[in-house]
């Protein structure tokens, strides 16, 4: 958990970022965030491997915690959607963030840490990319947990880093210097977290450190190769995992 002044730093750098993306969006119009569509592709394929195909059949309630302005539940199928961002009034005074949405979602604000939602409801939560930037992680798993209907299923993707990049971007962080993540991870804390909030890991994806660390090396940004050079590449870990039985 960190405090509650570094959390608003980072969701004022968060809110910055949304700034960009609205501007970005002006030039090159909604393809801008076409990531969501990848992202739920990606998640109707690891249900299926997972051995959960049905729960992308449309007959799933869905949650998605952390969404941002549209979020991956805006084009996954399901019979009840809600989608919960703690700066939800940001993007909805925001319509070119928000054009993308689709009417089936109810998009609420608030926090992970205090959903605003009935327990026991849900059979699949989201969570993409977003438990590192939250004030309390337990919490918010936690209240993910409760959420869910026994036995429903997690979608979580966050991005982690080497060993010694684990230690410098906590070190970084501290300082500030990557204002957005309070938090960083490894590969290897994602199943001991999950284990600790209750879920069983189903099935697990990663990328590349060393791909990763070659991307910013080369990238064409001053960031990108500081980024290598400091050792604080990340890649993306994806997991399906499963509320434990009782």
């Amino acid at each position: 958990m960190v405090s509650s002044d570094r959390w608003k730093t980072a969701q004022r750098y968060e809110q910055d970022y949304w700034d960009r993306v609205a501007t970005e969006v002006e030039a090159q119009g909604q393809d801008r965030l076409g990531g969501y569509r990848w992202r739920r592709d990606q998640l109707v394929r690891m249900l299926a491997e997972a051995g959960a195909p049905e729960v992308s059949d449309g007959s799933a309630r869905v949650l998605e915690v952390g969404s941002g302005p549209v979020g991956v539940i805006g084009f996954f199928p399901g019979v009840h959607k809600v989608a919960v961002d703690p700066l939800e009034h940001f993007y909805s005074g925001r319509p070119l963030l928000v054009a993308s949405r689709s009417p089936d979602v109810s998009y609420r604000t608030g926090s992970g840490e205090a959903l605003p939602v009935k327990d026991g409801c849900y059979d699949l939560a989201i969570i993409e990319n977003c438990i590192d930037h939250c004030q309390d992680m337990d919490a918010v798993m936690l209240g993910i947990r409760r959420a869910l209907k026994p036995g429903g299923y997690l979608y979580l993707t966050v991005n982690v880093r080497s060993r010694p990049g684990y230690y410098m971007h906590r070190a970084l962080s501290r300082l500030q210097i990557d204002p957005g993540h309070p938090h960083t991870f490894t590969q290897s804390r994602v199943r001991p977290f999950l284990r600790a909030a209750g879920f069983d890991v189903l099935h697990l994806e990663h990328g590349s450190f060393s791909r990763a660390w070659l991307d910013d090396l080369r990238g064409p940004s001053l960031k990108m190769r500081a980024k290598a050079l400091l050792g604080v590449s990340e890649y993306l870990v994806s997991v399906i995992a499963r509320v434990k039985e009782q």
